[in-house]
C-alpha cells in the first residue's frame, strides 16, 4: 500500500510540474502538446495513448 502512495503522489507532481510549465507563453506548440499529453497521462495513471500515437 505504501508503494501505491508513493506512486500516486510522484503521478501527482508530475501533473502538477507539467500544469505550471503549461503556463509559459512562447513555449513552443509541439512542447505544449507533450506536457498536455503528460498532464492526462499523470492524471489517469495509464496510457491514454492510441496505439498511433505511440
Amino acid at each position: 500500500m505504501a508503494r501505491e502512495k508513493l506512486a500516486s503522489e510522484a503521478f501527482d507532481a508530475i501533473h502538477d510540474e507539467a500544469l505550471k510549465l503549461l503556463q509559459i507563453e512562447d513555449l513552443p506548440h509541439n512542447a505544449k502538446e507533450g506536457l498536455r499529453r503528460i498532464v492526462a497521462l499523470a492524471r489517469y495513471q495509464f496510457d491514454i495513448r492510441s496505439e498511433r500515437e505511440k
